[in-house]
């Protein structure tokens, strides 16, 4: 799930830079860079605390 946190942070990147240019890839831009930041973070730390609550039993 983490790789898909970074994808959508990259496309969300690239698309906010072409959005200063052309403005309809900034408006789906922003969104898609905080899914992107959200996932990595959110889902990153869920998934590390699972396995170390698992190691630990």
């Amino acid at each position: 799930m983490r790789i898909f946190g970074i994808l959508f942070l990259i496309i969300g990147i690239i698309s906010v830079v072409v959005g200063l240019f052309l403005l309809i890839p900034l408006i789906w831009g922003i969104p898609l860079a905080l899914l992107g930041i959200v996932m990595t973070s959110v889902l990153g730390g869920r998934l590390k605390g699972a396995r170390e609550g698992q190691q630990l039993r």
